[in-house]
């Protein structure tokens, strides 16, 4: 079976062919298979990932001109007090240069005598997350799909607010994610920001909570790689805490204008039942076992009940798995597909008998350097290609698993792996001894 890259490389080139009004994801996927003469169930949720991705960037690219579900309300004719001061000031300037967009929304700010009020009629479907009414929450579909967008909008020539480059467009499957990242997102605000501190929305996608000069900041973002490092982009918005916290309490609200859009089909699942740790017997596959999904009811440092899991945040966790007659600690991030199950990503590790063994042996040195901030660059070697590191990144400690590969006479850092937060690694170290049970168990049955 072909890679996942040479899958991605022939999607890409197939996608502006196709017609994306009536052309459906299964469709694009047998058009696809047929294209490359091979089956490709394996790589299903990555094309569908793609498929959204590729939707959202064309939705942002078309300078955001959304036709609304139902016509815009009439411009006002009458009460003139209640329209903000934009006219006057534009027709005083009319001869002037015109201001470039991305500065036009600081025109439309009303004064004190109508806070709380709307630039301009909003629509069906629509919020205002800032005083101004400059930020807003938006459902709507395009090109069939229930999109969720958390943008910033202009003033244009007339005075009617349109959305801006400046935000965030979310598929179902990338809204779910946020939605399940909720409580840990709050309690990292209550916290004050806390570095290292990630929601993955989607393989690049994601959700930050940290301090900008002294300014607590909610990054919904697209990134990028660069140098073998991921790199945020320009693409997403920063929310101050106010906002973030108005888009918290509006949730409930934009989640029933979701579902009723999709058929009335809940967002979130409910709460799976693990399965018995020496139950798992069937292979790697068996890690699509769902953790506990209602992740509204879970927040960093959660230990996971009597389950053969422990939940480090709301979409990563640690666990024992048998394959091939083998136990195996896997420490691995989640995701949630468009049916609401629990999968696994390809960002984790699972260590075999072996490398477990030297975990354990080094647990608590490592938990020392986790102490001691980083500052000893403690490195474990579990084998020849995997190494736990502790380090710094952007102020706060983190802790790698991580897989390595040689390029000339040096061992540098694959993509296979996991870098966990200190709160996460907290919660894995003091779940130690139900993991070393439940390993050991697996390992006697």
């Amino acid at each position: 079976m072909a890679s996942w890259d040479v899958v991605k490389s022939s999607l890409r080139k197939l996608l502006p062919s196709l017609d994306l009004q009536s052309a459906t994801e299964r469709i694009i996927i047998e058009t696809l298979e047929k294209q490359m003469g091979q089956s490709l169930t394996d790589h299903r949720s990555l094309i569908r990932e793609e498929i959204d991705d590729f939707l959202v960037n064309m939705e942002e690219d078309e300078e955001f001109e959304d036709k609304p579900t139902s016509a815009p309300a009439p411009k006002p004719t009458s009460a003139p007090a209640a329209v903000p001061k934009v006219g006057a000031k534009r027709t005083a300037t009319a001869s002037a240069k015109q201001t470039p967009a991305a500065k036009r929304v600081a025109a439309v700010k009303e004064d004190s005598s109508l806070a709380g009020s709307t630039a301009s009629p909003l629509e069906p479907n629509m919020w205002e997350i800032s005083k101004s009414g400059e930020r807003r929450i938006k459902v709507d579909t395009y090109q069939g799909k229930v999109m969720v967008s958390i943008r910033e909008f202009y003033s244009d020539k007339d005075g009617v607010m349109k959305p801006g480059s400046k935000g965030l467009s979310m598929p179902i499957d990338q809204y779910r994610a946020l939605l399940s990242g909720v409580d840990a997102i709050n309690a990292a605000v209550e916290n004050g920001g806390q570095e290292g501190f990630v929601v993955d929305l989607a393989k690049m996608r994601k959700v930050t909570v940290e301090k900008y000069k002294s300014t607590l900041q909610v990054g919904l973002r697209e990134y990028y790689e660069k140098g073998g490092k991921t790199l945020p982009g320009k693409k997403g918005i920063s929310l101050p805490e106010d906002q973030w916290r108005k888009i918290a309490e509006l949730l409930p609200e934009v989640t029933a204008a979701v579902e009723a859009m999709t058929d009335g089909k809940p967002l979130l699942a409910k709460p799976a039942t693990p399965a018995p740790a020496l139950a798992l017997e069937s292979g790697p596959s068996e890690e699509t076992k769902a953790p506990t999904p209602n992740a509204l009811a879970l927040s960093e440092g959660s230990g996971g009940g009597d389950s053969n899991v422990v939940e480090l945040s709301n979409n990563r966790r640690a666990s024992v798995e048998v394959y091939k007659n083998k136990p195996l600690v896997s420490v691995r991030e989640f995701y949630q597909d468009s049916a609401g199950e629990w999968k696994p990503t390809q960002k984790g590790l699972s260590m075999n008998d072996a490398q477990w063994g030297v975990f354990m042996d080094n647990a608590s040195d490592i938990n020392d350097a986790v102490a001691e901030e980083g500052k000893a660059g403690l490195m474990v070697e579990l084998s020849s290609t995997r190494r736990v590191t502790v380090e710094q990144f952007k102020g706060g400690t983190v802790i790698s698993m991580r897989e390595f590969y040689q390029k000339d006479d040096k061992m540098l850092p694959g993509k296979k792996g996991i870098t966990l937060t200190l709160p996460q690694w907290q919660t894995l170290y003091s779940n130690l001894d139900k993991l070393q049970t439940l390993f050991a168990a697996s390992s006697s049955a």
